[in-house]
């Protein structure tokens, strides 16, 4: 249970701050939620792309493979080997960052080879050998791309993570330990001005009675 603010004192002026304090810790738990729940959505989305990914790549790799195989067979997997030697390095690849949601989350630039562009010569090779390429240029672009995604859904993770403890915290801890801290200051405030009302009647009970003494006295 979240226990009241010891080390505020009991004062109306400290009532009105705890009272400010409380309505701006809940349009902050509110604002943070609206963002929980935005980042929920889109983590979603990327988390349903990254499998819709793997699946994707798995699929273009078995056919990627199974074409090399075929190359392999074809042309000989040694001719295979020496016309590997001609090919382009591998794209040139940078990385950079976005901020989606105000989350901050990674983007990969990068440039594949268009399709039926060769490094490499016509001679000793075969199409079974063009069909290899071009599935392995696909499979390189699937790849980038799913880290990309999956960088995305981490960063977007871990933003959530931090999110949910903020809200938590807000809705579990501080604003019911504001709110508590103002029940205790109005208890207080409360019994304060009932003792005052009470010394008030007795002071005014005491007047009169010591008025009414001085009248008596006078009678006499």
């Amino acid at each position: 249970m979240p226990e009241a603010i010891s080390t505020i004192k009991p004062t109306r002026i400290e009532l009105l701050r705890l009272r400010r304090r409380e309505i701006i810790a809940k349009k902050g738990r509110d604002i943070l939620q609206e963002k929980l729940d935005a980042l929920t959505i889109l983590y979603e989305e990327k988390k349903a792309e990254r499998i819709t990914s793997e699946k994707e790549i798995k699929r273009v790799s078995d056919l990627a493979y199974n074409a090399l195989k075929k190359a392999g067979m074809m042309c000989g997997f040694e001719n295979l080997r020496e016309i590997s030697y001609a090919a382009g390095s591998l794209p040139d690849i940078t990385m950079d960052t976005t901020r989606v949601a105000g989350v901050k989350i990674p983007k990969i630039h990068y440039s594949v080879p268009f399709p039926g562009e060769r490094d490499y010569s016509f001679i000793g090779t075969s199409g079974a050998a063009d069909e290899a390429v071009e599935k392995f240029k696909e499979l390189l672009s699937l790849c980038i791309r799913h880290a990309e995604i999956s960088g995305t859904e981490q960063s977007l993770f871990f933003e959530i993570s931090s999110c949910r403890r903020r809200v938590n915290a807000l809705t579990g801890i501080v604003i019911p330990s504001l709110a508590k801290t103002g029940r205790y200051i109005e208890m207080h405030l409360e019994e304060r001005e009932r003792e005052d009302l009470f010394r008030r009647k007795r002071t005014k009970q005491l007047i009169l009675h010591k008025e009414q003494g001085k009248q008596d006295a006078k009678t006499i």
